[in-house]
Order: C-alpha cells, then structure tokens, then sequence
C-alpha cells in the first residue's frame, strides 16, 4: 500500500511539474515536442496546439509531413531534412521556418537536440521553437536593402556579380548575359525631365520581369544600363525569341506614351561562367547593335552581314590605295608619328597610318568596316556622343566632326583623345572620302580637367 501511495504521489507531483513547464513555455511563448525514433511519433509537450485549435497532442510523421498545417508548406522539407539529420546521430540541428500561429504564420528558429540511449544510439529528440519573426524580417529587409537598388527593386551590380560568379559550370549548362540599355536616352532625359526618365527605366525593370522570369537573375547596372543572366538556356532561338518579345513590349510601351522610346540589346552565350567575360562581352554586342542602328539585339560573335547577306570580312585590302597613297605619304612626310585616318565611304574601308596601328592595335592598315573594331573600343560613357556627332557629319547637319571622347589603347588603358575629321564629295557632290586627325592627350591624369566634351 505505501508503494502505491508513493507512486500516486510521484505521479502527481509530476504532472505538476509539467504543467509547471508548460506554463513556463507558454509565458516564453516557446513551442516544445519530443521526437519518438522507435515509435515514429511526435509527442507535443507545450500548450502550443490547443492555442491554435488543435485538440491531440502527438502526430505520426505521415501526418507531419502530408496533413499538418502548422509549418508553411515551402518550409516542411526544413522539418524533414532536421530529422533525417538528428536520427543519423547529429547532436544538434537548428533550422528557421513560419509556424502557424494565432497571429498567423510566424518565423520560428528550431532546435533539434539529439537524446541517445545507454548504448549510445540516438532514441528521441527534443525540438523547441522560439519566435524570432520582427527579427527575421528585419533582417530580410536589410538584406533586401544591400542586394538591390532603390530606383527599381532590382539586383544591384555587387550582387548580380556576387550570384552569377557563384554559380557552377556543370550545373547551369549554356547559360546568356543579356545587357541592355534605352536609345537615345539623354534625349529623353533632355525633352522630358529626369523624372519620366527615371519612369521610363522602372518601366523597362519591370518588362525584363515579366519577360524572364525563371532561371534568371536581373540587375541594374547602373544609369539606363540593365542586364539580365539566365541559367540552363534551353536553345538559342528559344531565348532570342524571348528577347525579340522584350524589344516589342519596350515599342508598345512607347506607343503607349506616345514617345519614341526602344532599346538595343547585346548578348553573350557561355558554358563557362564568368562575371567580367560575359560582360564584356555583352556590352561589346550592345555597342554594335547600336551601330547597326539600335532598336535591335546583337549576340557577340556574330557575323556582320552586308546588305547581300554575305558575311563581310573585317580586315581587307582595296583600291582605296589608288585614291590614298599620294595624299597619306604627303602628310606622313610632315607628321610621320600622326594618327590620320582615310575611309572610302563607297566600300566602308578606311586606312590608317602605322603609328595608329600600333598605337591602338588595330588588325591592319587597311580595315573594312572599321566601325566593328573602333566602337567596342570607346568608353561606355562616350558612346553615345561619339555616335551622335558621327552621323551628324555623315548626314551633313554638321560639316567638320570634332569630338572629344576616351577610347582604348592597345594596352587597355583609356585615353583622351581629340577627333577631327571632314567629308569629301566627289563631282556628283556625293560623299565620298572621310579623312581625319587624332590628337592624343593621354591618360585621364594627363588630360586637362578643364576640357569638356563637345
């Protein structure tokens, strides 16, 4: 008989102790439960169900896994994978997921505890779960603030960097980095204020979503310069396609604002992945595309077509010697160390003095279609400018081009440079020889900060 009173007063005092417990959990708002290996069973030992109308107390795995609705469905593989880890005998596992609360779902970080046997082999694990969420979400906020820019919501260029570098070759197969950029938009910023500008770059963000939206990272790079880089690119003309979509949605968009607004687009495939090379590369493409005449993508490596559809070679010989020799070697007996240029605008070959060629390094003296070697050469920020005062002289709204701009030498390095060049007609008074002089300032610590461009 005293056996029995003593295990009735020990079952007692237990179960205060445990009510005790439960009311120190619920006062910390901790979430308690214990994990039965052999049983395969979850034995909640906290308030925590019935505070959310949950009337048992002890679940199968099954019904964790398929019926239970008080972890987020996106979340549970985090449940599953934490005990698959503890019943492998790890000692301590912590994971963060949303546990359904009478608040709603909440972020919980869980703690797995390991509990083994006399014979050392995990038997049960405990699990508690504590409300981190104004935490969580602060920190998610700050993160979101670092990872992207404000004017659009999209992947700032660290990130963009950050994410593609860490990407794996096997893994992502042929992978494109697709660079773009709006035309002419210092036109637009002129005609309509800096504000519709901004609007106008939100607005292209926000295409390039709806237009990539799986397997891609999309960033702002910086000014009207966005990029887009999509992972396991199922075939070329699947994702040109896509692209070409991009650029109609950018035409409707203008329609839309009765503007003229378009965008050009450069673009590099690889199976190997590297930040800086498809960007390069990338931006390279997007140059000429905005040679050809914008509106329009380019992928890097691409054949430029002449208007047969023969591919044209890039560096040629022509008779453009018969029309230069005598001029050219004129002016190199007075300045043999000059950079002067001649282009026959009939065959689009120019030829260069040697000390040019050098210089810049330039596949030849004699280049068709020089534009393809010279453009991917000059500043990003100067392009623009260098185009416009082109076509301006080419089109005769202005009679003498003269531009300073930066432009790459052979060693990669940017220098100043002053450009003065003047079109020749022939007796039908069409054009025909463009000639001109570069004047080198150097390097930016040598070129005077006074000097503006034109």
């Amino acid at each position: 008989m005293a056996a029995e009173e003593k295990k009735i007063r020990y079952d007692r005092e237990t179960e205060i102790a445990y009510s005790k417990l439960q009311d120190a959990l619920d006062m910390a708002e901790i979430i308690f439960c214990e994990y039965d290996m052999k049983n395969n069973v979850f034995v909640h030992r906290s308030r925590f169900h019935e505070n959310i109308g949950i009337d048992h107390n002890v679940q199968t795995m099954g019904e964790v896994e398929n019926d239970d609705v008080t972890i987020l469905l996106e979340d549970k593989h985090k449940i599953m994978e934490a005990i698959e880890a503890v019943k492998n005998g790890i000692p301590r596992v912590e994971i963060e997921c949303r546990v359904l609360t009478a608040e709603g779902y909440r972020w919980h970080r869980g703690l797995y505890k390991c509990v083994y046997d006399k014979e050392g082999n995990p038997e049960s694990a405990y699990i508690c779960f504590v409300d981190i969420h104004e935490k969580k979400i602060h920190e998610m906020e700050l993160e979101h603030r670092i990872e992207r820019e404000p004017l659009t919501g999209l992947l700032n260029r660290r990130t963009m960097e950050e994410k593609v570098n860490a990407l794996s070759d096997t893994e992502n197969g042929e992978t494109a980095f697709l660079l773009t950029d709006i035309d002419d938009f210092k036109n637009v910023n002129n005609l309509y204020g800096h504000g519709y500008g901004d609007k106008v770059i939100i607005e292209i963000g926000k295409i390039l979503q709806q237009v990539f939206k799986e397997n891609s990272y999309i960033s702002r790079m910086g000014g009207d310069e966005l990029a887009v880089f999509v992972k396991n690119v199922p075939d070329r003309a699947t994702f040109l396609e896509q692209v070409e979509t991009y650029l109609n949605l950018v035409r409707a968009y203008g329609r839309e604002e009765c503007r003229e607004i378009s965008c050009s687009v450069g673009i590099s495939f690889s199976a190997q992945i590297c930040f800086d090379t498809m960007y390069k590369q990338a931006d390279e493409a997007l140059y000429m595309a905005k040679y050809l005449g914008k509106d329009r993508s380019f992928v890097y490596g691409a054949p430029v077509l002449a208007p047969d559809g023969e591919e044209e070679p890039v560096l040629v010989k022509s008779d453009i010697k018969k029309v230069t020799n005598d001029m050219m070697d004129i002016f190199l007996r007075c300045a043999p160390n000059s950079m002067i240029f001649m282009e026959d605008l009939n065959t689009n070959i120019t030829r260069w003095t040697a000390a040019a060629v050098d210089y810049f390094g330039f596949p030849g003296e004699y280049i068709r279609g020089f534009d393809r070697v010279w453009i991917p050469k000059i500043h990003p920020d100067d392009i623009d400018g260098y185009l416009d005062d082109i076509m301006d002289t080419r089109e005769g709204r202005k009679k003498v081009h003269c531009y300073e701009y930066r432009v790459k030498n052979k060693y990669g390095e940017y220098v100043w440079i002053h450009c003065e060049g003047r079109i020749f007609h022939d007796d039908e008074k069409n054009i025909h020889i463009f000639m001109g002089m570069l004047n080198n300032y150097g390097s930016y610590s040598n070129f005077d900060a006074g000097a503006e461009e034109h």
